[in-house]
């Protein structure tokens, strides 16, 4: 093939990726709303929608309640919503307070945006999900809030990137949540959640300071070749089943202090390289620590196995 065909090969291709992206629909948020009140279901593939969507303002389904002195107002979203392919310029709005009014939405029906950007704000705080909820492979450029939020089925954020601080504080994780090769590029909050269902971190990877502090999980938590790059806490935390952390890496301090594994833990390859603190940390059956490395320094205070002290339990563990 010549030199002048391939260029001319190059300008083709370059051409038709061009026309491509100049077709893409584009589609204002006011456009969406109205579909939602009037009952019905979304469905957009490959579109730009332009403005902020907001759950709450110009949502004719609502009711009014009274709690802790504050009105609350609370939108019902009965449409089912999938977006895919799709790319959001505005905010995203299902939560704000005003006046000692609060105003916060329900989504009744499955909510799907999957392979889809999110360029400025996401905030869902407080919000209810009856149904499934799945951001797989999205991208929110803006900070993120699911604080305070009620997951009732699967929640799937794998391969979900969020470029700022994601919030996730005081959320209900009714069912199991996926968030198997997903990036934290900011501050990822995970303070005080309840997961009732599985968990799963795999190969996630947090850059930043990342925060589980009095978390409660019931269920297995699988966070296998799992890379924190900042801090890492864990403390006060509450783990009833099995917990993986096979491979798992913590490049800077990490604590366990104050923490319960009431099941099996398995830390195989597991490698901190920053401090570890397990100071306090009760255990309650088989702890496997094949091959863990603790390059950073550690302590085990006050850290028990069945009552008994765990300090002798590693020293048991790798002199006998």
């Amino acid at each position: 093939m010549s030199k002048r065909i391939k260029i001319l090969l190059l300008i083709s291709i370059f051409v038709l990726i061009s026309a491509t992206v100049s077709a893409q629909t584009v589609i204002e948020a006011d456009q969406i709303i109205k579909q939602i009140n009037d009952g019905l279901d979304i469905y957009y593939h490959n579109v730009i929608i332009e403005g902020d969507l907001d759950f709450i303002t110009d949502i004719n389904n609502y009711k009014i309640y009274i709690k802790n002195t504050n009105k609350h107002y609370e939108t019902y979203i009965t449409s089912q919503i999938v977006f895919e392919d799709c790319i959001f310029k505005g905010n995203m709005v299902s939560y704000y307070a005003k006046n000692n009014r609060n105003y916060h939405a329900m989504f009744e029906k499955g909510v799907t945006f999957k392979n889809c950007q999110f360029r400025e704000a996401v905030n869902f705080s407080r919000a209810s999900f009856l149904e499934e909820v799945n951001f797989t492979n999205s991208i929110f450029g803006g900070e993120t809030d699911f604080s305070l939020v009620d997951f009732s089925k699967e929640v799937y954020l794998n391969q979900a990137e969020f470029k700022k601080e994601s919030s996730f504080k005081l959320a209900d994780f009714e069912s199991n949540v996926k968030m198997e090769n997903t990036l934290f590029l900011g501050r990822a909050d995970f303070t005080h959640v309840d997961f009732s269902g599985e968990v799963y971190l795999n190969q996630a990877e947090f850059k930043k300071e990342s925060s589980f502090k009095l978390a409660d999980f019931e269920s297995n938590v699988k966070m296998e070749n799992t890379l924190f790059l900042g801090r890492a806490d864990f403390t006060h935390v509450d783990f009833s089943e099995e917990v993986y952390l096979n491979q798992a890496e913590f490049k800077k301090e990490s604590s366990f202090k104050f923490a319960n594994f009431e099941s099996n833990v398995k830390m195989d390859k597991t490698m901190f390289s920053g401090y570890a603190d397990f100071s306090h940390t009760e255990f309650f059956k088989q702890v496997s620590m094949k091959g863990m490395k603790l390059k950073g320094g550690s302590t085990f205070k006050h850290a028990t196995i069945n009552g008994n002290s765990f300090s002798d339990y590693l020293i048991n563990l790798f002199f006998q």
